[in-house]
This record gives structure tokens, C-alpha cells and sequence, in this order.
């Protein structure tokens, strides 16, 4: 049994390691949320965010190690590798790269003077587009990335910067005041992040909200989540100081990667993909507020089902045709990054739009909160399809890049005409519910292929918040604009169906 789950969990990771696409747009998803009060200085913000990831991390050895993960380039297939524990962590802030003492975060006084030094004095070198920085190279095609940092691993000063980047203990991107709100900055200030990172907590001057950018095959939504509640649990713990505290300095590295380390026609082509990747990426925010849900959790109806009948219904009014839908459902029993993923549309969907009467469609939606709980029941057991079908393609024993370039064949070729099987690369929407965590204000999934709609979120007391990610390839085209307005309609109508 012990093998059979090493390949459930590995199968399901080792199909997002074989993404190629840039990390940002394709395998990175946000949570968000808040730290500290609105009028509080920034400085005294972030001491008490970098504190709290530290104490987040010496309570619990599970956090420490998702903090340390990054995700290794490859030219066919990448590699999580999670390293020794090192004394420091990393800020990214300005064109420059910071390795920090982690001594200091039990020093508050010394790591506050520390951040003054790197939030108020200007890097001279800091030209903004100007040039490529590390964190641009880690955001392009993985193949192109791998040759890439292979090459800069070898040279002493940019080598070292990486380095410091892989292997910190955690990683904070301070980002400029006046860039967009850190809802939305998913795919902004792409040179002040590093995507291979499976955490990058991303802070922004001015603003008491915390972006928390996630590596998809190093983490599920969940895990995640949890991770997160777990920081700001320890926002107020105290710092203890050891009797004996050595304070070494900070090392500061420049960002940038000088052009003749890459070629003038590289550095043309990285910003172009980076360029037309942000064009054909649309992102919005959506709060649906003032709902009355109580008629719906009487009546038992999933309010998860309900958001996703939505997001299905508003989907086929806006382009006259259904989606193929799909949710990932967390294996708890299983060790590790254990996911599968449903198709929750049942027959019952279908009826919705169709049943002639209230008592109708109360019915309908009945049933489909019941074929819901049967789907992931299912799936939770280890019976769930998608999972299966990544094993039938995946060889235990083989390595990344062989089972990467096996899947590769056998998906245009043996298994190219099994619908079932094309349900594993041809989907229209991803629909991810972010939990029941109250820290979160924000949550948002990802589109793993181009021509996908993404839609996380989370459900509050009397509120839906959902973050939506769109690929322009996406056909039929859809309107962000005219998808959200159905979408709060279709929400609202069905709450009103359950109240009647």
C-alpha cells in the first residue's frame, strides 16, 4: 500500500512539475491576507510579519520545510528539492536582494533598524525595465529558465545571489507604494518575486495586506491556508532572546542579471514572453455582499455546490455553451501533496436552468448537493478518476523526465482519443474553493494550461469572495466583465430559490 500511495502523490505532483509555462501564470495561485492595523508604520508591519513567519516556523518543523522548498528548472520535467536549514532569510526590495540573519528576528529592535535600512535608503542601481532581474529569468519558460540558471549558477556574484534566493529560510518581496493592490498582484512587480520559491510573502508599502504567492506542486490550497492562519496566529507572539545573540550583517545583492550573462537576443525574447503572457492574462476581484444564506444551510443545500452551479450557469449564458468544470479535493488520508480533481457538474446541473417551478428547482439543487457529496466522498477514498488516469501514464520507477516525455507521447497519441483521458488537459474552468480559514480575505486557484478560466474563493458569513484568472485563449472568448455580472446574478437568483 505503501508504494501505491507514493504514486498517488507523486503522479499528481509530477503533473504540475511537467508545466513548462512560466510559474506566475501558470502554477502560481494567491491567498491573501491582513496583518497588522491600517495606520500602522510600515516598518512595524513588516517586523511583525518577518517575526511571525519565524515563530511560525520554530513551532512547527512542517511549516519551516514549506517555507525552505523551491522548485528546480528542468529542461522535460522540474524537481522539488527543499534544503538544509540555513541561517537567514531573504527580502527582495528595490532591484536588490537582502540575506538577513534569522537572529534577528528575535531581536526586534535590530530587525527594525535593519528593515529602515532597506525600505528608506535608495539603491543607486535600481533602474526600474531598465534591465532583467533574477526574479524576471525565474518567471520565464521552465526549459528556458533551466538553461538559464545553469549558466548564472557558475558565475560568482549572480551564482551567489541565486543561491541565497534557494536556499533562505523564508523569502519577503517588499513591493513600492502606489503599485496595485496586493489582491490583484499575482502577476505585478514580477521583478521583485521568485516563482520557484513554494512560498513568496509579498508585502507592500503602504498597505496592511500580505500577499502570499503559492508553487502549486509543493502545495495544495489547504496546506497552504493553514500555513497562513498559522503566521498570523503568531503575529503578537513574543520573541525571546537567547543568552547569547550573534548578529552578523546584512548581505546585500544587486537583482539584476547584466545582459552579457544572457545575450541581448535572450534578454529580447524573456521580456517578450513576459510581455504576452500579461497581455493575455485578465484578473479580476468579486465580492458578492449582503446574502442571506441562512434559507440555504437550513435546507442543507452545499453552499460550495451553489457557487459552482454558478460559475457553471453564468459560463454557459455567457458564451451558449456548458463548461467542463472541475474542483480539486484535497486526500487527507494519504501522506504528502496528495490532490484529485472531480468534474462536479452532475445531471442535476443540467435540469437547473430547465425545472419550471421554485419547488423545482429547490429539488434539483437537493440533488445536486447530494451527487456533490458523493463526488468527493468518491474521491477521497482513492477512487476518484483523474488520479487513475495519471497513474496509468505514470512509471514509479522511472524519473521526472521520462515519465514527462511517456505522458507527452501518450497524450497525442494512445490515449489521445479517451475522453476521459483528454479531461486531464483540456478543461475549460478550475473552481477551487479556498477553505474555512478566517485569516484569509483572499483566495485565488490557477489556470494550468492557456485557454482556461480559474475561479477561487472563499464563503463567509453573508459573503462569496472569488478571484477570477482568465486566458484570453480561452474559446468560445469570454468577457471578464459580463462573466462576473452573471456570475453575482446566478448566485443571488439560486440564494433566492432556496428561500422561497
Amino acid at each position: 500500500m505503501g508504494g501505491y500511495q507514493s504514486s498517488y502523490k507523486d503522479s499528481t505532483a509530477h503533473f504540475y512539475l511537467t508545466c513548462r509555462g512560466g510559474l506566475p501564470f501558470y502554477n502560481n495561485f494567491p491567498l491573501v491576507f491582513s496583518m497588522g492595523q491600517e495606520h500602522e508604520a510600515d516598518v512595524e508591519r513588516f517586523t511583525r510579519l518577518i517575526s511571525a513567519i519565524h515563530q511560525a516556523c520554530l513551532a512547527s518543523d512542517d511549516v519551516a520545510r514549506a517555507f525552505r522548498i523551491w522548485r528546480s528548472p528542468r529542461a522535460f520535467c522540474d524537481a522539488l528539492v527543499c534544503p538544509d536549514t540555513y541561517p537567514y532569510f531573504a527580502i527582495l526590495h528595490a532591484g536588490a536582494l537582502f540575506k538577513v540573519p534569522v537572529d534577528a528576528c528575535l531581536d526586534l529592535g535590530h530587525l527594525r533598524t535593519i528593515l529602515i535600512d532597506i525600505i528608506f535608503k535608495p539603491n543607486p542601481e535600481d533602474v526600474h525595465g531598465a534591465t532583467l532581474t533574477l526574479s524576471e529569468c525565474a518567471s520565464y519558460r521552465r526549459h528556458g529558465w533551466s538553461a538559464i540558471s545553469v549558466r548564472l549558477q557558475a558565475d560568482p556574484v549572480a551564482g551567489e545571489g541565486l543561491r541565497v534566493l534557494r536556499q533562505c529560510s523564508f523569502l519577503l518581496c517588499i513591493d513600492p507604494a502606489g503599485s496595485n493592490d496586493s489582491a490583484s498582484g499575482r502577476l505585478v512587480n514580477l521583478d521583485n518575486r521568485f516563482a520557484d520559491k513554494a512560498l513568496q510573502v509579498c508585502a507592500r508599502l503602504g498597505s496592511n495586506e500580505v500577499l502570499v504567492l503559492c508553487e502549486h506542486a509543493s502545495l495544495t490550497g489547504a496546506q497552504a491556508a493553514s500555513i497562513v492562519s498559522t503566521v498570523q496566529q503568531n503575529q503578537n507572539a513574543p520573541s525571546q532572546l537567547p543568552a547569547v545573540l550573534i548578529q552578523e550583517e546584512v548581505a546585500r545583492y544587486d537583482n539584476a542579471v547584466a545582459q552579457a550573462q544572457l545575450g541581448r537576443v535572450k534578454v529580447a525574447s524573456i521580456k517578450s514572453y513576459l510581455d504576452n503572457q500579461l497581455r493575455s492574462v485578465e484578473h479580476r476581484v468579486l465580492c458578492i455582499k449582503d446574502l442571506d444564506l441562512s434559507a440555504v444551510r437550513r435546507r442543507r443545500i452545499s453552499l460550495d455546490m451553489l457557487v459552482q452551479l454558478a460559475i457553471y450557469e453564468a459560463y454557459r449564458e455567457t458564451t451558449g455553451s456548458p463548461p467542463t468544470l472541475f474542483e480539486p479535493v484535497a486526500l487527507d488520508h494519504l501522506p504528502g501533496r496528495a490532490l484529485d480533481f472531480i468534474n462536479p457538474v452532475s445531471a442535476a446541473f443540467k435540469r437547473y436552468k430547465s425545472a419550471a417551478s421554485s419547488q423545482q428547482k429547490v429539488d434539483v439543487l437537493v440533488q445536486a448537493t447530494q451527487a456533490h457529496k458523493r463526488a468527493i466522498s468518491h474521491s477521497k477514498q482513492g477512487l476518484g478518476l483523474l488520479s487513475h488516469l495519471l497513474q496509468i501514464s505514470y512509471l514509479r520507477w522511472a524519473g521526472g523526465a521520462t515519465n514527462a516525455i511517456v505522458q507527452r507521447v501518450m497524450k497525442y497519441s494512445v490515449l489521445a482519443g479517451l475522453p476521459a483521458f483528454r479531461f486531464i488537459y483540456d478543461r475549460t474552468i478550475m473552481a477551487s474553493n479556498g477553505g474555512s480559514q478566517n485569516a484569509l480575505l483572499q483566495f485565488g486557484t490557477l489556470c494550468h494550461v492557456p485557454g482556461m478560466l480559474g475561479v477561487g474563493y472563499l464563503i463567509k458569513e453573508d459573503s462569496v469572495s472569488l478571484d477570477l484568472l482568465l486566458n484570453s485563449l480561452l474559446h468560445p472568448p469570454v468577457s471578464l466583465d459580463r462573466f462576473s455580472a452573471c456570475l453575482a446574478y446566478q448566485l443571488k437568483s439560486s440564494i433566492a430559490v432556496a428561500q422561497s
